[in-house]
């Protein structure tokens, strides 16, 4: 326990050091893996038993008993914003966008904003603090 907490406190320290081209990856115990482009400046934080990330439009918490592995990656391959086995998508500030699900927009008091399938436009939603719900994950966002 002492070397994970050891670890994750090296790696909040090292995100700095990367340039742009370089993404955190964190590989889950069930074979999956998200995903963070470091020029997005994620911060990583722990709470309880929780690894909380972080970006400036979004954010997502795992439980630290189903982190197999973080390790630093070449993002030049097309990694863009957050991407993950379990949920991939895109958040530019204006759209919301999940390839082959349906996605729902709530507000931070549960009223539901907008919502679609494949994406779905922000563009008439007041800035605030949401909640999206694609396929069977839940993000909090940030619209400016």
């Amino acid at each position: 326990m002492k070397k994970l907490i050891l670890s994750m406190m090296m790696l909040s320290a090292s995100l700095g050091a990367f340039a742009d081209g370089t993404a955190l990856k964190v590989s889950f115990t069930d074979g999956s893996s998200a995903t963070f482009v470091l020029s997005d400046k994620p911060r990583v934080s722990f709470s309880g038993d929780d690894m909380n990330i972080v970006s400036s439009d979004a954010s997502t918490s795992y439980p630290r008993q189903e982190i197999a592995s973080i390790t630093f990656i070449d993002s030049d391959a097309g990694v863009d914003g957050i991407l993950s086995d379990k949920l991939v998508y895109r958040y530019d500030g204006n759209a919301f966008e999940a390839q082959g699900l349906d996605i729902s927009v709530y507000s931070i008091s549960g009223a539901l904003m907008t919502q679609g399938r494949d994406a779905v436009s922000l563009a008439s939603v007041p800035a605030g603090i949401y909640i999206v719900k694609a396929g069977n994950q839940s993000i909090k966002i940030r619209k400016n």
